[in-house]
């Protein structure tokens, strides 16, 4: 029985420590320029953050199901101000100042930039959602005029650091008022892109 009752203690104090372990991991987060631990080189506030698409990629949205390509461009590039830079408590916030798709099929017009959150995940990658909403519109022949968008806590897709770092986006957008009503409800983003600059990028835990 007292064995029983040690076996039981351990189980949730170990059930204790892997929620504080997930839960400092989600919101405790520094980007850094080395993957020195700890951080030693931590990007401050305002510091400006740019990725453009990888050479010889390009940035999709299509159907979810992915029967029906949207839009396809060759180009584009989104840049960002560090706005929180982090802490022991918080997570990494940036402020999207530009954000372009660049030469596409069709004309895409971006409405709100909106921000993201960074949160650190082993070893030393980071996970990127909407911090605050982000919208844009797909001027299609097929389906009309098209108004997609991210809300907060949306999964924008991951950074892999680096030097440089590359952000890899994968996420779905809903369609919004203004959209014609043919367009599809959702809609799948996919893209890969390579930081700029010459400061390395890694994510840690505070």
């Amino acid at each position: 029985m007292k064995n029983a009752k040690h076996i039981g203690l351990a189980v949730v104090t170990a059930t204790a420590l892997m929620a504080c372990v997930g839960s400092s991991t989600a919101s405790a987060t520094v980007l850094c320029s080395t993957t020195t631990s700890p951080c030693t080189s931590k990007w401050p506030t305002g510091s400006k953050l740019t990725f453009n698409l990888s050479s010889g990629g390009s940035s999709k949205i299509v159907t979810t199901d992915e029967k029906t390509t949207l839009e396809t461009c060759s180009s584009g590039s989104v840049e960002g101000e560090v706005t929180n830079a982090g802490s022991s408590t918080t997570t990494v916030t940036v402020r999207w100042l530009k954000w372009t798709f660049g030469i596409c099929s069709f004309p895409i017009t971006i409405t709100i930039i909106g921000a993201s959150e960074f949160h650190y995940s082993f070893p030393i990658h980071l996970t990127v959602t909407g911090d605050s909403e982000i919208k844009w519109t797909i001027h299609t022949v097929l389906f009309g005029s098209c108004a997609y968008g991210f809300t907060a806590g949306t999964s924008l897709g991951t950074v892999a650091g680096g030097s440089p770092a590359t952000f890899t986006a994968n996420a779905v957008a809903k369609k919004l008022t203004g959209s014609e009503a043919a367009c599809p409800e959702t809609a799948k983003w996919t893209a890969s892109y390579t930081q700029s600059g010459s400061t390395s990028l890694f994510g840690e835990s505070s």
